[in-house]
Order: structure tokens, then sequence, then C-alpha cells
């Protein structure tokens, strides 16, 4: 099982904060640290008097006069010291069950099960042949627990907190010794369990932060070697098994952590919280270091302007995204909190202490060690895995649970508060556990909900609470997926567009997709129908009616038969190129999951859905340009006035205009705001087939060219013909302005969108050339559409 690691190596330490695996006794921050100093003292007293007298000293009378979980953690330390002392150096051996009848409260909260692993691995080291059957028989109702918790075929892992040998030793090493390949030249912090130091690698040439603390005797850990820029890079780590010591050594973080962030937050009204609150933490830790603040820094000043739910917003996606680095390598942090999150110079954040090795075995001490540090950082699940009574195995956690914690941290600096409050020690560490657990499923309540600021990102507030969601499949199922949660928050045009509102046209469209799509094609098709009826109805049918007197009731004849084809023919043809998008997204809608490679080929197609209207009906319209005259000259002869053609020419190519331009942009801005995203996942944002997009954003400005023609068209004919049907014309030219000015709305909005749905590509370094003034714009927050 793997353990919550030390809250920085890097950070100054003060009154609430350790260095070491463990830090508080109590959730509250602020006492958490005078425990461990008084629980240090009476354990290292009892060291002092094993080292010092003849006679085995009384565990009683290094115990805490106050009752309580401290008295009953210095026992368990104390009686893991004793044995110790007994078996491998005094041959003064004693038992668990003596321990138990000397102290009865011990089975209080439960069978102290780390005793008698500790009893069973020091008789081991002690030379003796001990059978686990031996403790089955000794406790004979703990069977299933003491089968556990024995870790009969795994290394040995001392559960004891304190190690005397390494305390030792860690008291003897001080800035300004040379130990192995380090030259220590600084304490950077100081705790009952482990020192930081600043440190020279000699071999190496460089600067580090030297955490030396006890080794517990576990096999030395491969760390991975991770090379991501919000991750403290960990260099290496060597043991000194004579000294009972481990070294590890790794990059230096200088601007201190997120621990005292949150004490400012506290501290400031939320309508003062800005990034300059971030800023002033890390200057003041650079301060303390004697170092200055970076003085051009394009990243602080971009901090020192936003407010201070957009830095929220903007730390998670970079946590998160170092967390989806790590997992995809296999490594969970598992001990995510406010200390283990390290800052430099110009506020970036940066993860520190992956996957620390403990041992499963410690019933009652490892959540006591924890708790107020790691504790209530900590999933539902995890804090399962904690509890010795729960059949939950630390195997099971997955990415999910580290995402929970970072969920918690980014509510504390968010809020100053934590989204459960789990009050102190006040009860049995079982009884403590079950209540974390229960108000964890309980989920958030209200009135943690109702500090949450009253101006926040739209979506934030979702986000934070799918997060903290009990149930691991409820939240994002990966860094990735929040990392694109997160950075939504910060554009909320973006938002809009993948979240329309529940009573928005978005909805409408969404619900009747084959009516929106019809009504898109069909209104201007109509219209262009119309305005040709009219102007050959008065242009043209007198010229014919003067060669043949059934030049009308062919008139009226072809209108009726090509329209009763061509608008249906239309229709129907635009319907099936567009039902297999309209039925994925019906699907989904009801939850259907569909394969990636499947919503891709829906996507691209549905970008192709406007284009398809508007060549659909350039061909039908192209069609009835041919057709018209064809059946005039099979009907009128040879007597067919040259000047007719013309005439079909204008007015064809005014509906023809019409028929390409208006049905493209109508049905690519429904595309664009409501198909499209149905079919589009967070995570599949940036890998979005970008080339489509900018070839659709080139089409957009083609049609939109062609929308503007039909004024230039209309007022041509206008002024350079003897059309009688001047006033249809002049009508058709008034509403083409109007027509110019929606189309030129539609142009803007599209091509808007278009830029802000390129927004995850310039973030992920995956764009090309798409549309790029306007996608340059919208990345450096000065696109006004």
């Amino acid at each position: 099982m793997d353990s919550p690691s030390s809250p920085s190596p890097n950070e100054p330490i003060d009154s609430a904060t350790d260095v070491d695996n463990n830090t508080e006794v109590e959730s509250n921050t602020n006492t958490g640290s005078e425990a461990w100093t008084l629980l240090a003292g009476h354990v290292e007293g009892f060291v002092a008097a094993w080292d010092g007298e003849n006679a085995p000293p009384s565990i009683s009378d290094f115990l805490p006069e106050t009752t309580g979980p401290l008295r009953r953690l210095a026992l368990l330390e104390a009686i893991k010291i004793d044995l110790e002392y007994r078996w491998l150096h005094h041959s003064l051996p004693r038992k668990v069950e003596e321990y138990l009848t000397e102290f009865p409260d011990l089975s209080d909260e439960g069978f102290p099960c780390d005793l008698v692993y500790e009893e069973f691995h020091i008789r081991k080291q002690a030379g003796e042949d001990v059978d686990p059957q031996e403790y089955f028989e000794r406790f004979p109702q703990q069977v299933e627990l003491i089968g556990r918790h024995l870790g009969i075929d795994t290394p040995y892992t001392p559960t004891a907190l304190f190690q005397p040998k390494a305390a030792d030793k860690l008291l003897e090493i001080q800035a300004g010794d040379r130990l192995e390949d380090f030259d220590l030249l600084a304490t950077l912090g100081k705790g009952a369990f482990a020192t930081v130091f600043l440190a020279r690698q000699i071999s190496m040439h460089r600067m580090v932060a030297l955490k030396i603390s006890a080794d517990q005797g576990a096999e030395p850990q491969t760390l991975a070697q991770f090379d991501h820029e919000n991750i403290v890079r960990v260099y290496d780590q060597r043991a000194l098994p004579d000294a009972g010591l481990r070294l590890l050594y790794m990059q230096c973080v200088r601007g201190g952590t997120l621990h005292p962030v949150v004490n400012h937050v506290q501290e400031t009204p939320a309508e003062k919280r800005t990034g300059r609150l971030l800023l002033k933490a890390v200057d003041r830790a650079l301060d303390d270091h004697g170092e200055a603040a970076p003085a051009e820094s394009s990243l602080r000043k971009r901090l020192a302007g936003m407010r201070w739910p957009e830095v929220i917003c903007w730390i998670g996606s970079r946590l998160a995204d170092a967390l989806d680095y790590a997992h995809r390598r296999g490594v969970l942090h598992r001990d995510i909190k406010p200390a283990n999150v390290l800052l430099t110079g110009e506020g970036a954040p940066k993860l520190a202490d992956f996957n620390v090795s403990f041992s499963s075995a410690v019933s009652d001490v490892t959540p006591a060690a924890y708790f107020g540090g790691s504790l209530p950082y900590m999933s539902p699940e995890q804090l399962e895995a904690f509890h010795p009574g729960h059949i939950r195995e630390a195997a099971s956690l997955d990415e999910r649970s580290d995402i929970y914690s970072l969920g918690v941290v980014l509510w504390e600096l968010l809020t100053g508060y934590r989204p459960f409050r789990d009050g102190h020690l006040e009860e049995g560490w079982t009884a403590t556990l079950d209540q974390m657990i229960d108000r964890r499923h309980a989920g958030v309540g209200e009135e943690a909900i109702k500090s949450l600021p009253k101006k926040i990102p739209h979506g934030l507030k979702t986000v934070l609470l799918s997060c903290l969601a009990a149930d691991p499949q409820a939240r994002p199922q990966s860094g990735h997926e929040l990392a694109q949660q997160l950075e939504l928050c910060l554009q909320p045009r973006l938002q809009d567009i993948l979240n329309p509102p529940e009573r928005g046209w978005q909805r409408w469209v969404l619900a009747y997709p084959m009516v929106a799509l019809i009504l898109a094609a069909f209104v201007p098709n109509l219209l262009a129908a119309r305005f040709n009826y009219v102007v050959n109805n008065v242009d043209i049918m007198p010229l014919i009616e003067a060669a043949s007197p059934l030049a009308r009731p062919t008139f009226e004849k072809l209108v009726m038969w090509i329209n009763g084809i061509a608008f249906p023919l239309g229709l129907g043809l635009a319907g099936y190129l567009a039902s297999p998008v309209f039925k994925t997204i019906r699907e989904r809608g009801r939850g259907v999951k569909h394969s990636v490679e499947h919503l891709a080929q829906m996507r691209n197609r549905s970008l192709e859905l406007g284009h398809y209207a508007a060549c659909i009906g350039i061909l039908l319209w192209t069609i009835a340009g041919i057709a018209y005259p064809i059946c005039f000259r099979i009907v009128v002869g040879s007597n067919m006035p040259l000047r007719v053609y013309p005439h079909f020419i204008a007015s064809l190519s005014i509906s023809g205009l019409i028929a390409a331009s208006y049905p493209f942009l109508v049905v690519t801005f429904f595309t664009i705001r409501a198909y499209y995203p149905a079919l589009l996942s967070l995570d599949q944002l940036p890998r979005q087939n970008f080339e489509r997009l900018a070839r659709l954003g080139r089409r957009t400005r083609i049609y939109f060219v062609l929308s503007v023609l039909i004024i230039f068209v209309t007022i041509l004919v206008l002024v350079a013909s003897d059309t009688k049907a001047k006033f249809a014309v002049s009508i058709l030219c008034v509403a083409g302005i109007i027509g110019s000015y929606l189309a030129f709305l539609l142009y803007r909005a599209i091509q808007g969108d278009l830029a802000v749905l390129s927004i995850p590509a310039i973030q992920s370094g995956e764009s090309s050339d798409i549309h790029s003034e306007s996608v340059e714009a919208l990345a450096s927050g000065t696109w006004n559409p």
C-alpha cells in the first residue's frame, strides 16, 4: 500500500507543517505540529531510558497524562520500541498478550494488528523460526484480520513512526556538514521524522533539495524519472544502511507551497482575492530564502490580472495535466494536498512526493499519522483502504482517487476551507474513519456549496462537485479530462457551444434536427422559387405568349411539375445525407456509446451538411434552368424570342445564389452550435480534425461573398433590363440588403465559433494554420466578433 508522502521537500517549515511522511494528529492544522512535538518528546524519552538504564523502563512513565488518541498513539509507539529493544538487543522477550493485559484499553478501538505484525517480524529478525499458525492459535477470534495484515510473504516494513537509530543520526546532521556526495548549505525544513537541506551535489555541480529521513527498511524503490513542467523533478535516492537513513534529492523549488496560500485565502475577503494573492505568498517564500522575484515574467503578469476563481482553474488544469502524465506511466500520487504542491518563483505549481511506500499492516497508527495532514484530502475509497476493518485493498485504488484529492485541494483554495468539516480526534479512530467515509459518501453539503464565491466561471462548480463525487464513475475519468474541463471554465464562449442552455434554441434543434435542417434549406429555396415565378410570369410569359397561346398553360404545368419533383427530391436527398448524423445524436442522447472512430466520422459529416444543402440547391436549380427553356422551345418552336434567354439566366442566377448561400450559412450555424458539439466530448477537443474546421472556415467566407453578390446581381438586373417586375426586383433588392446583413452576422458567428473550437489545439500544440488571425486573437484574448 502506498502512503501519503511528505508535505513538501522544499518548503520552509512553520507551525502548521512538518516535512515528514506524517504531519499532524489533529484536523486543526495549527495545533497538529504541537501534538507531534509532544509525542516525539515522550517517545524519545523512552528511547533514551532504554539506552541509559540497565533495567527495562516502564512504558507507563513515558505516556502523556491526557487521555484520548494522542495517548494511544504514544502507547503504540512505545510498545513497538519496547518490542525491538527486548527481542533484538536485550534478550528480554515479551509478547503482545502481556501488553494487552497491562494496558487493557489497547483493544478499545479494535484489535491492534500492527503490534502482532511487529512482534512476528521482529522475532524473525531475532533468528526465530516463527510459524504464522502460532498467531492464529493465540488469537483465534482475529484469524481473518491477522491473516490479512501479517504480510507473511512480503518484505518487512516497520510500522513504528519513530526509528530510534535513525532519529539519533538525524539529530547529528547539521547545515555545514558533508554527507556522502552532498554539501549541506542550509536547512529548508525540519520535522520530527525528516529534515530537508539546501545542498550542493558535488559530483553533478548542482543545487538540490535533499530530504534526509529514516530508512523504513523496505527495498529501495525505483523512482520514476518524470519530465513534466508541473512535477518536481526527483533526481534519485540512496540509502545509508549503517545510519538507517535514506537520502532523496530533487529539484529545488523556492516559491513555497500552496499551504500558506490557503491561509492567505482565509484572511482575504472573497471580493478582494486575485492572482496577486498567490504572488504575495510566493514572494514571501522567496524573501525567506533571500531571493528576489523574477523581474520579467509574462506568467506573473498574467496571474496578477486574473480573478481568483480563474487562478484556481489555471492551477487545477496544470496539476490535472501533471497527474495525467504520471497516471499514464503507471504512478499514482496518493497524497495530494496543498503542502505537496510547490510553487516556482513565477507562480507555476509543481506536484511533489509521488508514491512513497508504507505498510498496510498498520491498523491504528497509520490513520492517526495522517489525520489533519493527508486524510481530509483522501477519497472515500482511499479512506476505506486505511480503515482496519474494511475489506478494500490499496491495490484497488486508481487515478480517480487522485482526482478526488485534487478536487478537495481546489475547493479549499477557492473558498479557504475544505468541503468536509472533519473535526478533531475526539473519538476512537475506527469511529472517526467511519464518520469521514460516511460524510464523503453523503456528498458535499449545502453549507459548503453556499461558501463558494458568487462570481465564478460558469461550470466550475459542476466540475468541482464531479471531482468530489463518492462514486468514482461519476468523476472525471482521467487527469486529461479534468484539465480540459477546467480549461473550458476559462473559455465561456467554448462552454456556451459545448453546453447550450437547457431551454435554448439549440436544444430544440437537437430535439428536431431533421425539421431544423428542412426549414434551413427549404425556406430560402421557397423564396427563390417565388421570386423566379413572379419575374418569369411578368417579364417572360408575355413574350412567349405572343409566339404561342400554349405558353402560359405550359408554364403553369412546368412550375407545378418541376417544383413538385425538385423540392421533395432535394429535401429527401438532404435528409438521406444527414440521417446518420442525426441518428447518432439521438442515440448519444439516450446514452448509447459509440466508438471514437464513428464519432469522428459523424463529426466530419456534420461539418459537410451546409455544403450538401448548398450543392443540392445549386444542382436542382441548374436542372430547372435547363428544363424551362427546353420545354418552352419544344412548345413554341423556332418562334421563341432570343431575349427570353437573358431573362431566364438573370432570374435563375439570383435564385441559384439564394439557394447556395443562405442554406449553407444557416445549416452550418446549426451544425457548429448544435449538431457538432453533440458529437464531441471534452477529451476529444484537442484531437478534432482541424483541417476540416479550417476548410469549413474558408467555405464560409466563399458563401458569405455569394450572399453579398445577390445584391449586386439584383441591382444589375434592375438597371440593365427593361423588366416589368420592377416592384418584385426592388423588394428582392431590399431583402437582399437585409439578408446580407444577417448573412454577415452568421458569418462572423461561425468564424468565431470555429476559432473558439480551435483553442484546445493551440493549448495542446496540435494546431497548424487554422484561420490563423481569429485563432491567434482568441488565444491572446483579443478576439471580438
